[in-house]
Parts: structure tokens; sequence; C-alpha cells
């Protein structure tokens, strides 16, 4: 039984299905990425081998047709990278269905990274998209914000409009600022003066 269940567990040991990795190098015109997969190698007396570099892994976007969420990972990412049971390097040479590319199975050079770990990476995000129990809340880098919640859209920061067309209302607190003509069909009505021209 033991020999039958070792020979089991070595052969059971090279077949690779889901790893976490860290990201090595980003190429985002060929939209692939080199990691390093995280857990290292261990012989019969537990010495430690990290593993090398697997070169060209494809990465996703969220996308369906010529729609897509674009997020480029980035160095330093810890995520998830799944792997093919099957050769897809003519896959991923053709683009288009193929023949496996050789005999191999389920090897890490046959991986697609998918997204980074939260919990895992050392730093937060200053950006993102997160849809909550009240709404929508979209932030960028530089702080400016936009919430959605049970009394409408909330803006953070300031806003340029090419062209804007109204049919609900616009409160701004923080006043604005219009480089362009302004046109309206009822009534320009000020609660304490309008001036015109610099005149009252």
């Amino acid at each position: 039984y033991n020999p039958i269940s070792f020979a089991i567990m070595q052969a059971l040991a090279r077949v690779a299905t889901i790893k976490v990795v860290k990201v090595i190098a980003v190429d985002t015109d060929a939209h692939t990425v080199d990691v390093q997969i995280a857990v290292n190698q261990l012989d019969g007396n537990n010495n430690s081998t990290p593993h090398g570099t697997i070169f060209s892994v494809p990465y996703v976007w969220a996308m369906g047709g010529t729609n897509a969420f674009e997020i480029d990972p980035a160095v330093g990412d810890m995520g998830v990278m799944v792997v093919s049971d099957r050769d897809i390097s003519a896959v991923k040479n053709t683009k288009a269905i193929a023949n496996p590319g050789s005999n191999r199975k389920f090897d890490v050079a046959d991986g697609i990274y998918l997204f980074g770990i939260p919990g895992l990476n050392g730093t937060a995000p200053t950006q993102w998209i997160k849809w909550t129990a009240d709404g929508i809340d979209i932030k960028a880098a530089h702080g400016n914000e936009l919430t959605s919640g049970a009394t409408g859209w909330a803006f953070i920061g300031n806003v340029t409009i090419s062209n804007l067309l109204l049919s609900g209302t616009i409160e701004a607190p923080g006043g604005g600022t219009y480089a362009g003509n302004i046109h309206t069909t009822g009534t320009v009505t000020g609660d304490t003066d309008v001036i015109a021209a610099g005149k009252s």
C-alpha cells in the first residue's frame, strides 16, 4: 500500500490547478505577466526551494465583445493563476481554436492570471468601483468621488462637462464656474443678488 500511495501522491504533486502567485513583470501591450508561485517547493528533508519565473502568462479583463473593465495587474501584486489541463500555446499564438501545442497536461506554463487578492497584497487600493448596500461608490486616486444613494448621485471634487442637458435638479453647495453660455427657458432667480457684467 505505501509504495502505491507514495507513487500516487508524487504524480498528483505534478498536477497544477490553481496557484497563488506574485507578479514579477507586466506587459500591458501583450496583456501578459511574468509570475512566481508564492508557495515554495519542499524536498524530502523539508528544505525549501523557491519557484522560478513563469513568463508570458495571459491576464484577464472583465470583457464581453467590445466592452471591458480594463484593470491591468501591477508588479508586486499577489493574485490567483488558474492552470489549463492542456497546452494552450497554439491558442495563444493563433488567437483561435487550435490543437494542443504539445502533450503536456496541468502545467504552470499554461496558466492564466485572473486578479489580485486584497487580503494578500501589502497596499490598499487608492481608487475603485464599489457596489455597496446603498448604491455605487466610484473613487479616483486624485480624490474625486462619485457615489449613488437613495437621494441621488453625489460628486466630490470638480466636474468638467462639455455639453449639459438637464431634466432633473442639480444642487451645487460649493458654487460653480461656467466657461460658455447659459440658456434657460425658465426664470433665473437669485436669493441674494444677480450680477451681470459687474452690475447688480
